[in-house]
């Protein structure tokens, strides 16, 4: 079990940007504004995160949920990094045009 959570630690901390916790992109909203009889929707959600993981590599298609199972989580893993990573240059691309006009 040990070696579990070691392995996990690592993971983590390998694909950190893909673990943070979610927050409001772009909001200046508090996580407070965000609640639902005291519980916060963000702690709610972080229970689904390997959910969400799952339905943005089956590209929102619930009928390829079961061939994301059978790939390898280091390929997935690396795929969404990839996606991270170009979705990240895309906003700074996008705020760097804003500022042109």
């Amino acid at each position: 079990m040990y070696f579990f959570f070691r392995y996990r630690k690592n993971l983590y901390k390998q694909f950190d940007g893909l673990f943070k916790s979610i927050t409001p992109d772009g909001d200046d909203l508090r996580k407070q504004d965000y609640e639902i009889n005291g519980d916060s929707l963000y702690k709610q959600l972080e229970n689904y995160n390997w959910f969400g993981i799952v339905v943005k590599l089956a590209k929102d298609d619930i009928t390829k949920f079961d061939d994301v199972f059978k790939q390898n989580y280091i390929t997935a893993l690396n795929l969404m990094s990839f996606w991270k990573i170009n979705e990240e240059i895309e906003k700074e691309n996008q705020k760097r045009q804003n500022k042109k006009h």
